[in-house]
């Protein structure tokens, strides 16, 4: 496709058709030129010049098409340039956003990890809680159970001393 451009850029159809009557002018010039040396009619190379002209105007037009088409291409190609630039650009936007958004699924996962070893600990907390709160009672209980015995064996011990 690139290549089909630049040959129409290099050769755009005005150009390739000026061209043509150019050669086709010149032709006709040259035979009517060769015709006026034979001739003594001196309004045929009047009107070879003419047409001379014409050609001269003609190779003018097709100088201008030539850079209009050359402008363009430029014109074209820088256009292209920025657009890739711009593609590159957005590619790596695109890039950093999917490997935050990655980043941003590894940190929620390490925090529901986070935060079901909290809800364990938790858990284990409240468990050694009860435990410790049911080891008081009971050494409470047997704490009082020993003062009551002793204070049982204190009083017969009186008793008996006195």
């Amino acid at each position: 496709e690139h290549a089909e451009l630049r040959k129409q850029v290099e050769h755009p159809p005005e150009v390739v058709r000026v061209r043509m009557e150019l050669a086709a002018l010149q032709e006709r010039a040259d035979a009517l030129q060769a015709e006026n040396e034979r001739s003594a009619n001196r309004g045929r190379l009047a009107t070879a010049e003419a047409e001379l002209k014409d050609l001269r105007k003609l190779v003018v037009a097709e100088g201008e098409l030539t850079a209009k088409a050359l402008d363009e291409k430029a014109e074209a190609l820088a256009a292209h340039a920025q657009i890739e630039q711009r593609n590159k650009i957005l590619e790596a936007a695109i890039e950093a956003a999917e490997r935050r958004a990655v980043e941003s699924e590894e940190a929620a996962e390490s925090a529901r990890t986070a935060q079901a070893a909290a809800e364990v600990l938790e858990h284990e907390h409240k468990m050694n809680k009860q435990a410790a709160e049911a080891d008081r009672a009971r050494i409470e209980a047997t704490f009082a159970e020993n003062k009551e015995v002793m204070e049982e064996m204190f009083g017969k011990l009186e008793t008996l001393m006195a």
